[in-house]
């Protein structure tokens, strides 16, 4: 099989190349459907799923295999999330260190600098009566941002979606009756730069499973037109969502120790967002 390297070396400038140059050569490719003979041999824990034609379906029936990391290769957004999938296979503790900075067009040249690149907008929960709060922060630092209009109602219905499901994850979580002593278990995130914006929450829980979550996507997107098993709960559904109105989406669990759920917007608009040739990264 062929590396990032091999295939993809063209769309770097020399100074991202000179700095992932080892990540793009340990990271191979699997394109879909041009390489599906090649699918069994490939090994999920160094590989990027390059999908053309996208769909959210897909790519989950992809993830089902083990893949982490299934990309659309007809978005413009794709070299900055093919850099973040190489760094994610192989380093994932700046994600956990930082998550804002492997979204975002204006990646930095190095990992170092990526490494100190902390979130724009943070904002910890304890209570689900602090919503209000939450969104009237939010909403003061995309009055600041200003470039982030086209897309704020979209932003607005994210956010209302990942505060939802955080909540029902402290919940279920066998640790919410330490909730109230333990300090903020929930953190929000937003970033912005020049193309897009980066929307997540971070908890402390790690209640997400892959194989359930995966299953209920995959029987979601099989046919829009079937209706929702409304006794799995909402987190499918919340995700759902989140995925249809993003660009990408990102999601980590470590079991019962943190969930990072993160989505990221292009400026351009509404439109730009809702096409089904979307980025997922599933590091669960």
């Amino acid at each position: 099989m062929k590396t990032v390297l091999d295939l993809y070396s063209h769309l770097f400038t020399s100074t991202q190349l000179k700095a992932f140059q080892s990540f793009f050569q340990q990271v191979q490719v699997l394109k879909i459907p041009e390489d599906l003979q090649l699918l069994q041999q490939a090994e999920p824990r160094t590989t990027v799923v390059i999908i053309e034609k996208m769909s959210p379906y897909l790519a989950m029936k992809m993830m089902e295999r083990g893949f982490a990391h299934c990309l659309s290769p007809e978005r413009e957004d794709f070299r900055q999330e093919l850099l973040a999938s190489c760094l994610l296979l192989l380093k994932p503790r700046l994600l956990l260190a930082s998550p804002s900075p492997f979204f975002l067009s204006s990646l930095a040249s190095s990992s170092e600098d990526l490494e100190k690149f902390p979130p724009l907008l943070t904002f910890p929960v304890r209570w689900s009566r602090e919503k209000p709060a939450f969104l009237e922060a939010l909403g003061k630092y995309l009055q600041q941002q200003k470039k982030t209009q086209a897309i704020e109602p979209l932003i607005h219905q994210i956010a209302d979606e990942l505060f939802a499901n955080a909540i029902a994850a402290a919940e279920k979580s066998t640790k919410q009756e330490s909730i109230a002593t333990t300090g903020a278990p929930i953190r929000f995130f937003c970033a912005v730069d020049e193309k897009s914006l980066m929307l997540g929450c971070e908890d402390s829980f790690g209640t997400l499973d892959r194989k359930s979550l995966l299953a209920h996507l995959s029987r979601i997107y099989s046919s829009e037109t079937t209706a929702p098993n409304l006794d799995e709960g909402a987190t499918g559904l919340g995700l759902k969502l989140v995925i249809d109105n993003s660009a990408s989406v990102s999601v980590y669990c470590k079991k019962e120790t943190q969930t990072i759920v993160a989505c990221t917007l292009l400026l351009k608009g509404i439109r730009a967002n809702a096409k089904p040739n979307k980025h997922f990264h599933l590091m669960i």
